[in-house]
């Protein structure tokens, strides 16, 4: 079996909620609805530059999928995980734009932010 590790603001934050409207599905009821245009977009453009994102929901990659080391459970995963978590500060990014990560849009840092980069280094 194969695990990743993802990030998403919790179903009330604005920014969950925006995004959601903007994909067309709420990954927390799994709600859809017909994508909207937006700007000079059509509705079907729209559609077309978040079908992607649509499917999986408006997240943040810590970890991409991986598979457990032969010794490993799911359960020393999330033992691992809440460890992890409740020894790590948060990190503030102060001003996310539109950016582009391996052909899909993606809110990325404005500048760069080496808590960040610490951050993801101690994710993986």
């Amino acid at each position: 079996m194969r695990y990743a590790i993802y990030f998403t603001p919790s179903q009330d934050e604005p920014l969950a909620r925006i995004a959601a409207n903007w994909l067309g599905r709420d990954p927390f009821g799994a709600a859809t609805r017909p994508v909207e245009a937006v700007g000079e977009l059509s509705a079907a453009e729209v559609a077309f530059h978040t079908a992607s994102a649509r499917r999986y929901g408006f997240h943040a990659t810590l970890k991409a999928p991986f598979r457990l080391a032969g010794n490993e459970t799911e359960a020393s995963l999330r033992a691992a995980l809440d460890s992890f978590a409740e020894g790590t500060q948060a990190v503030i990014i102060p001003r996310l734009v539109v950016g582009q990560i391996d052909g899909f849009f993606a809110l990325v840092p404005e500048a760069p932010v080496p808590a960040l980069n610490r951050f993801a280094g101690d994710v993986v």
